[in-house]
């Protein structure tokens, strides 16, 4: 998704809370949740996410990034270049949840064979052909 402003450091913050969820549940992250993780008060991240604080310690960074799961760093990241290969991997990991596909490609991630991909490939183009012929409208 392009992105056609400069987003602050509480966008990109806000944009991890919308997009990383707990294991297993529909809802967001709460502040309390994030800021028992890094060490922080719930009040001070909500500060974070308004951006009525926008300097937070490179350590706090670092410890906010880890805990939603990122490799590499995000959120005072000035690179358009990875700052937009980031936001293209969220908005795909969130795409995918939203759709329900993600359990489905977590496990598909644990086939370590050319033949079991291509096996897992032909048994979901067998399960489209069949829910196409038995609805022809839906693309």
């Amino acid at each position: 998704m392009a992105r056609t402003r400069q987003r602050t450091f509480a966008d990109r913050l806000n944009h991890l809370f919308a997009t990383i969820r707990p294991n297993g549940l529909q809802r967001e992250y709460t502040n309390v949740e994030v800021a028992q993780a890094v060490g922080v008060s719930d009040m001070y991240v909500g500060l974070l996410r308004r951006g009525r604080r926008s300097n937070p310690s490179a350590e706090l960074v670092r410890k906010l990034e880890r805990f939603f799961g990122l490799t590499e760093p995000y959120l005072c990241n000035d690179d358009p270049a990875t700052l937009g290969r980031i936001d293209e991997q969220l908005d795909l990991f969130r795409a995918m949840r939203d759709s329900g596909v993600l359990p489905l490609a977590l496990r598909a991630a644990e086939i370590h064979t050319a033949q079991g991909r291509e096996a897992l490939a032909a048994a979901i183009e067998e399960v489209i052909a069949r829910e196409r012929a038995r609805d022809p409208l839906e693309p």
